[in-house]
């Protein structure tokens, strides 16, 4: 065997960047697995194995079709390289998708595991397939939440639906000798607005100290936000304790959104926080790429400000103008290989090598580029 295996990657940016990286002069095989379900449990790899042993079976024959002796030894090469690590991959290891790139001529092998699923999918071209890679590393994207109590302060941490609890802060102050008062021991006509007065002064020093612990929490936060990479902050709780904490949170080198959410997470667990939280981000990012792309399609009629179109992006980026690139990937989630799909894939590692934001999208967002494969914001 003339495998050169490497470490089992998890999904990020930086693996992406290694996939985006890979050369190999005959080829690459792009595999993609689905390891575990909610719905089918244990069984979902067993029977994605066997999807992807009759895949590869369909893509050898393919390959024995298309004639050239060399190419069909280096594919049967890389595909018996890579049996192994396919049969090998079972619900128990951490994960719900692992994918497989295998060099043909080098026999160099890069695996990547995935907490968000995979599909099912066996492509094999001039360089790897990285689609299906961008899809679930958006919907893995890390956010964070800050569930604010009238005495506590919680932040946690979500990537690929799991998360954690990062910071517990407590809101109350000592205030036990705020209450000891000096002074006569007798009543005054005025007696009454004296004790209102001092215990309107002990809510404001209350609230003042309050808000000195919610200030340093924010600088915390915004410090964990640009260590974690969240995009996205949830602020849970009270209002008054929430304004004043998006009064004090500057987040630190890139754009950070606030979102609302008035419930009260006491004691919940991550879990419970997760479970609730998650689908009000989804939406919320739902609605961002909505809008992105509808902005792309109304900059489009603009020249020099926005292209749609997988011909137009593709020139667009020969000429290093492009500075976000979407495309539709609800046209890309099978095993198809279109001409078009191949054109697609390589804009998308072009775009990835250059430094460009790419952003997947799909739904409602995907309509909105009007049934084009890709879309481009521009420099201008």
């Amino acid at each position: 065997m003339r495998l050169k295996n490497s470490p089992i990657q998890d999904l990020d940016t930086q693996s992406v960047q290694s996939i985006v990286q890979m050369r190999d002069e005959v080829g690459i095989l792009a595999i993609y697995m689905g390891v575990s379900s909610e719905d089918a449990g244990a069984s979902w790899s067993r029977e994605s194995r066997i999807e992807i042993e009759n895949q590869l079976r369909d893509r050898s024959e393919s390959v024995r079709a298309y004639g050239d002796h060399g190419y069909k030894s280096a594919f049967e090469q890389c595909v018996d390289d890579v049996k192994p690590l396919i049969t090998s991959v079972s619900a128990a290891a951490e994960g719900r998708g692992r994918a497989i790139f295998c060099g043909l001529e080098s026999g160099e092998v890069v695996q990547i595991r995935s907490d968000s699923w995979l599909p099912n999918v066996v492509r094999v071209g001039p360089s790897a397939h990285i689609l299906p890679l961008l899809v679930a590393l958006e919907e893995g994207r890390p956010f964070g939440v800050v569930a604010l109590h009238r005495d506590e302060a919680r932040v946690f941490g979500f990537k690929y639906g799991s998360g954690t609890e990062i910071i517990r802060l407590s809101l109350e102050p000592d205030s036990g000798d705020w209450r000891d008062m000096s002074g006569p021991a007798f009543s005054s006509p005025g007696s009454s607005q004296v004790s209102v007065s001092l215990r309107d002064d002990f809510q404001d020093r209350l609230m003042a100290n309050i808000a000195r612990s919610i200030g340093g929490l924010a600088g915390a936060v915004a410090e964990t936000t640009a260590a974690e990479g969240w995009d996205l902050l949830v602020v849970s709780g009270d209002p008054r304790l929430t304004n004043e904490f998006e009064r004090s949170f500057e987040p630190a080198a890139h754009r950070v959104r606030l979102v609302r959410d008035e419930h009260v997470w006491g004691d919940s667990s991550a879990e419970e926080v997760g479970r609730r939280t998650a689908p009000l981000v989804e939406q919320v990012r739902r609605e961002e790429a909505a809008a992105l792309a509808s902005k792309i399609v109304e900059d489009s009629a603009f020249e020099g400000q926005a292209v749609v179109g997988l011909n137009d992006t593709l020139n667009a980026l020969s000429a290093g103008r492009v500075r976000v690139l979407v495309f539709d990937s609800d046209l890309y989630d099978s095993s198809g290989g279109s001409v078009d799909a191949d054109r697609l894939n390589q804009a998308v590692k072009d775009a990835l090598a250059a430094g460009v934001e790419v952003i997947p999208l799909s739904g409602e967002a995907a309509k909105s580029i009007r049934g084009a494969e890709a879309a481009a914001q521009l420099y201008w």
